[in-house]
């Protein structure tokens, strides 16, 4: 039997028969793993922690006949204790959850996605907009996955981009007929979200109802 190693953070767990739960956990090596994990218990507060949403440990496990990966040991890296104290935070990881469930796919490894993932973790308190943040977690990974082609200038022309078609940036005159459209400020913020390099750069950003909604068509459309 082989035991590998993985650093990951929870994002799903369900109860399995007594004391036991499937969790859904998004790792740094192999993408989205399900694990079995065995008698948890309240004097067992490590596989209860692990067994957590939003837990980042360390999981040691073999793997089986089938897709669930069995759970030997592990430790806490981080319980996300910071998250927990306000609603929005609450509902800020929750939306970031998602993004990951909809978009990655099991045993596929996204290194890249995962650091992103955890970083904006651990930033959401410090936002006051947190929606600013998980659509700028939205843009940035569908520029990873090559699905969102954002550019300042129309793909046909020269001319100054102000619509998206499938993730490929138009000028008014080549945008397809049912491209979303933006205003030259809804423009320039999707560029800074896409774009930023610090979670500074975006902090103070306000965000209009009409483009968090158009953001979201836009995950939804490419995913």
């Amino acid at each position: 039997m082989e035991y590998e190693k993985t650093e990951g953070i929870v994002l799903r767990s369900l109860p399995y028969q007594d004391k036991n739960r499937i969790v859904t956990v998004f790792t740094n090596c192999y993408g989205v793993l399900q694990f079995i994990i065995k008698g948890i218990s309240a004097k067992r507060t490590d596989k209860l922690a692990l067994s957590s949403p939003l837990c980042k440990g360390e999981y040691l496990f073999y793997r089986g006949k089938g897709s669930l990966m069995h759970f030997v040991d592990g430790s806490v890296l981080s319980e996300h204790l910071q998250l927990r104290t306000k609603m929005q935070h609450i509902q800020a990881a929750a939306n970031l959850v998602q993004i990951i469930l909809t978009s990655q796919l099991p045993h596929k490894p996204a290194p890249k996605v995962y650091q992103f993932f955890s970083k904006c973790l651990k930033a959401i308190p410090y936002f006051e907009n947190t929606d600013v943040l998980t659509n700028s977690f939205c843009l940035k990974l569908l520029k990873q996955e090559g699905l969102l082609a954002l550019q300042p200038f129309c793909s046909q022309c020269e001319k100054e981009a102000r619509a998206l078609h499938y993730g490929e940036s138009f000028c008014s005159f080549h945008a397809p007929k049912f491209s979303f459209r933006f205003s030259q400020e809804q423009w320039d913020t999707l560029l800074t979200l896409a774009y930023a390099t610090t979670f500074s750069q975006i902090q103070n950003y306000a965000l209009s109802k009409d483009l968090n909604e158009k953001i979201n068509q836009i995950f939804q459309e490419n995913t």
